[in-house]
Order: structure tokens, then sequence, then C-alpha cells
């Protein structure tokens, strides 16, 4: 009886040796990419708002009124002789006369811009009318 049982072990084990083996684990699936960013777009037309100085202690720095206006045409746009344009992801970049610069943001609608140029700068908030 014994011999028997062993015997059929000896057969089962062989049997199951010859068996093909699993199949591997199925990989996990890749995730999806992110989706492209929404290019931003500076709808064309007239921008006006507000235009703070961002440091009034130094005497050299002309004194601007408290609204500005700019007519932005293709994304473009000029302020105090500066001319900026829109990116596609929001940003606002720009330069002008004797190293000034342009920076800022158009984001919710709103075109928010500072100036910046041996030492004085300036802050700009403007919507379209």
């Amino acid at each position: 009886m014994r011999l028997k049982l062993a015997a059929c072990l000896i057969i089962s084990g062989g049997l199951a040796a010859c068996a093909s083996p699993p199949p591997p684990p199925m990989a996990a699936a890749e995730p999806a990419p992110p989706p492209a960013p929404v290019a931003m777009t500076l709808p064309d037309g007239m921008y006006s708002g507000t235009v703070v100085s961002t440091d009034d202690s130094r005497p050299h720095c002309r004194k601007l009124p408290a609204t500005a206006r700019s007519q932005v045409r293709n994304g473009m746009f000029a302020l105090q002789g500066l001319h900026g344009k829109v990116g596609p992801d929001g940003s606002v970049t720009g330069a002008g006369r004797r190293g000034m610069t342009l920076s800022g943001m158009f984001s919710n609608g709103t075109l928010d811009v500072t100036t910046m140029g041996h030492g004085c700068g300036y802050h700009y908030s403007l919507t379209q009318t």
C-alpha cells in the first residue's frame, strides 16, 4: 500500500512538473498623461484699472496717475512705453527703453503687471472695459 501511495505521489509530482508555468502577473496600466495646458489668450480691446508705485521713497521716481489704460491687440499691449505680450500660460513679459522690464500674469480676466527700471517700480491691475 505504501508503495502504491509513493508511486502515486511520484507520478502526480511528475505531472505537476510537466504542467505549463502560470502566466506572469499582469503589468499595471500606465497612468494617463496629464492634459495639455489650456493656452491663455488676452482678448483684444481696451483695458483700464489702477496703477500704484511700489516704492514711493525714491525722489527720482515719477508720480503716475492712479488710473491707467492700455489697448490690447493680438495679445500685445503697451504700458509706460514698455511693450508686453501674454504667453500661452498667462505669463506676461516685456521690455522697453533703458533696461526697463515688464512682468506679470493674465488670469481670471485681470492683467496684473509690474514694471521695473532705475529703482522705480509700478504695479498695474487692469481689466477689459
